[in-house]
């Protein structure tokens, strides 16, 4: 089985998975994550999925801190 992971640019395909997910969170949608962009942060908003078209069935938003560690 391949997976196949890309970045996720689309803010609604985003925010659709976020939400549509039992535990998501504030801290994980787009918006947020262009704040953290905007005051100096890199996002990665990254999804994986069996075929091209089901990249979504998973995804996860990775952001840099200071300390050089992932989230």
């Amino acid at each position: 089985m391949t997976i196949t992971i890309q970045e996720i640019t689309d803010r609604a395909q985003w925010n659709g998975f976020l939400t549509s997910q039992p535990r998501g969170h504030l801290l994980q949608s787009y918006e947020w994550g262009e704040l953290n962009r905007y005051l100096g942060g890199r996002m990665f908003r990254l999804g994986a999925g069996k075929r091209a078209r089901d990249r979504g069935d998973d995804a996860d938003c990775f952001a840099r801190t200071g300390a050089g560690a992932a989230l």
